[in-house]
């Protein structure tokens, strides 16, 4: 696949109403398409770091032909077959994230301060037919922050909706308690409808909660394994692999981080691969691991060793014509680690419950369960800092 080049970026010029500047009386010559600063603006400028977010994840079975039909609504019908992309599991990855500060990164909207965020996704691992290249969408995600849907939305394309993200350990409020990422409760709440009818009302909804069902389980303490304060489980009847993962990527990372000479670079697509290829000491390759633990493992190695390749559809619905796009692409977007500061694997029971609603229809669209269902799966978790970097236009309309 061969991307266009997206727009190069332009410095601004004059005076920047963001800097404490009065302004000009005299006007300035701009450019048909530059950006208009104006006052009370809430989406800054990107590039975006993110410090000390700790990542909780979560693969979920969902259903192929679903997933499918997602890739051809988002990717294959837009762009009539140029880019042509399928499932490669048939599993996402819920996501919850506690970022502790994102700020733009560059001057001058660096200056402007930081939020902090929470935010639940739901990542849909693909494969691109031409290149067997691994990418990853996101079909869902929920921002506690207003300035993060809007932002989310305009610069990226992000699928963001404004929610109430509950993440939430006995530790937090039991000073003699201490926190473990181990029995974390989780909660997306948002406005949403529960019905499409005339008269149904915009209200607040319940979307999902997800808590451990073995609180014994979620209490055991993790093995340690060397490298950046990442730890494996005990062992049992299937996290050989998950073990055997986590020493693969707690190894590439300790010696990036440790050897400024070495070759084990954090962008080295090369180390990336061998994280995921060198599962197990018995030389059992990714292929062979459960479908489950293989989502798990994609979106692990890539986070804990530099890049994750997001695909996006962005798009802004028409003035005129409300069934159309006045803009439409398709946008790559690079997420790169900058610094691990930790991780590990969560405990693998837990319960899951999903309500049926119509404006976020999990089950129509991704094919995951509307009841309360009993999940058992490789989660695990990172704290980690990254940068959401300036995209590239893999496809754009031309209407």
């Amino acid at each position: 696949m061969t991307a266009p080049a997206s727009r190069a970026f332009r410095p601004r010029s004059g005076t920047d109403s963001r800097a404490g500047g009065r302004g000009s009386s005299r006007r300035r010559q701009r450019s048909p398409d530059e950006y208009v600063e104006r006052g009370g603006e809430v989406v800054a400028r990107h590039p975006f770091e993110a410090e000390h977010a700790k990542l909780y994840a979560f693969p979920i079975r969902a259903d192929p032909i679903k997933l499918g039909q997602l890739c051809d609504r988002m990717f294959t019908g837009p762009t009539q077959g140029r880019l042509d992309l399928d499932p490669l599991l048939d599993y996402v990855v819920l996501t919850f994230a506690d970022i502790s500060a994102i700020r733009s990164s560059e001057l001058p909207d660096l200056n402007l301060g930081y939020a902090d965020e929470r935010e639940a996704a739901l990542w849909v691992p693909l494969v691109e037919r031409a290149t067997g290249r691994v990418m990853w969408t996101i079909a869902y995600m929920f921002v506690n922050r207003v300035a993060a849907v809007l932002g989310g939305r305009e610069i990226y394309g992000f699928p963001k909706q404004f929610a109430d993200i509950g993440l939430w350990s006995p530790g937090d409020d039991d000073p003699g308690q201490a926190a473990g990422e181990a029995n974390r409760r989780f909660s997306v709440t948002t406005e949403t409808l529960r019905e499409f009818k005339s008269t149904s009302k915009l209200c607040p909804h319940t979307l999902l909660t997800l808590e451990p069902s073995d609180p014994e389980e979620a209490m055991a303490p993790p093995e340690d394994v060397p490298g950046q304060g990442l730890v494996a489980p005990a062992p049992n009847r299937r996290r050989s692999w998950g073990a055997d993962a986590c020493r693969a990527a707690a190894h590439v990372v300790d010696r990036s981080t440790t050897d400024p000479g070495s070759n084990d670079s954090l962008t080295n697509g090369t180390q990336r691969l061998a994280v995921l290829d060198s599962l197990s000491r018995q030389g059992k390759g990714l292929a062979q691991a459960p479908d489950d633990l293989r989502a798990a493992v994609h979106l692990f190695g890539q986070l804990a060793t530099g890049s994750v390749p997001l695909i996006l559809l962005k798009q802004f619905r028409d003035v005129v014509d409300p069934t159309r796009a006045c803009y439409q692409a398709v946008v790559e977007i690079p997420e790169n680690l900058l610094h691990l500061h930790g991780g590990g694997w969560l405990p693998q029971r837990w319960r899951l419950t999903i309500d049926d609603l119509d404006g976020v229809p999990l089950y129509r669209d991704l094919g995951l369960p509307t009841t309360e269902t009993d999940y058992e799966g490789p989660a695990f978790w990172l704290d980690f800092d990254f940068r959401i970097g300036r995209g590239s236009v893999l496809w754009e309309s031309q209407g």
